[in-house]
C-alpha cells in the first residue's frame, strides 16, 4: 500500500481478508499477516469508496465522483466495472439485499440502482405448516430454504429479530415466536401463517419468507 494512498470505505472478503478502498486501486490486507496487496481499477485517481460483499462471493465497489461500480474476484483478482445508466450519478454506498442483486446509491443522481449478480434471492423455499389448522393441535413451521450467499447459509439467531413469527389473518401474534403454535376454536375460520426470518453474517443480509396461509378448522 503506497504512501498518500488515501484508504477510504472497508469490508471483510469471503476469503477473511480485507478489502478497502484507495485512489485509483483496491486494496486487500491479510488480517493474521498484513500482508498487503493492491489492484488498479482502472479509474484514474478516483477512489473505490463503497465496499460490500457479495452474495456470489465477490467484493463489489463503487467509484465515487464516476458513474462506475465494480466487482473483483477475491480468489483470482480478476476485476469488472460497469457503468450506471445515470452518466456522473456518483455513486457512494452498496449492498447486497435479499433478492440476491446488490443495491446502489447514487448520490448526484438521487437515486438508487441495482446490479445483477448471478445469484437467486436469499429465500428459494417457502416455510410449511404441518398439522392441518385443527384448533387444539399444535401447527408446527417448517423452516423455509434459503441460498448460499458467499458460500455461508444464513442464521436463524444472528439477531433479535431473527427467528419465527406466527400471524392470524396477517397480523402477528403476541408472543408467538417458535416453530409451534396451537391455535384455539375462537380462531375457528381464520387463517393462520408462519415467517422465518434469518440473517447472513458476512453479507449482512436479512431475509423474510413467509408460509401459505392455512385456514383453522374444528
Amino acid at each position: 500500500m503506497p504512501g498518500e494512498s488515501g484508504p477510504q470505505g472497508i469490508t471483510t472478503g469471503p476469503e477473511g481478508n480485507l478489502w478497502f478502498g484507495q485512489f485509483g486501486a483496491l486494496g486487500e490486507l491479510n488480517p493474521t499477516t498484513h500482508v498487503a496487496s493492491d489492484f488498479a481499477t482502472s479509474t484514474g485517481t478516483s477512489s473505490p469508496i463503497g465496499l460490500a460483499s457479495g452474495p456470489e462471493g465477490n467484493v463489489w465497489f463503487t467509484v465515487y465522483g464516476t458513474n462506475r461500480v465494480g466487482e473483483i474476484n477475491p480468489m483470482t483478482d480478476a476485476i469488472g466495472q460497469f457503468t450506471t445508466a445515470t452518466p456522473q450519478s456518483w455513486p457512494r454506498g452498496i449492498t447486497a439485499g435479499p433478492d440476491g442483486k446488490m443495491w446502489i446509491a447514487e448520490s448526484l443522481a438521487s437515486r438508487i440502482g441495482a446490479a445483477g449478480t448471478g445469484a437467486p434471492p436469499a429465500s428459494i423455499g417457502t416455510p410449511l405448516i404441518a398439522g392441518g389448522g385443527h384448533a387444539g393441535t399444535a401447527q408446527v413451521c417448517a423452516g423455509a430454504q434459503w441460498s448460499s450467499f458467499a458460500s455461508q447459509q444464513p442464521l436463524a439467531g444472528l439477531f433479535s429479530f431473527d427467528g419465527f413469527q406466527w400471524l392470524l389473518n396477517g397480523t402477528p401474534i403476541a408472543g408467538q415466536t417458535t416453530d409451534s403454535y396451537t391455535p384455539t376454536s375462537a380462531e375457528d375460520g381464520n387463517t393462520l401463517t408462519c415467517q422465518e426470518t434469518v440473517s447472513y453474517p458476512l453479507t449482512h443480509v436479512t431475509a423474510v419468507a413467509t408460509s401459505a396461509p392455512v385456514t383453522v378448522i374444528p
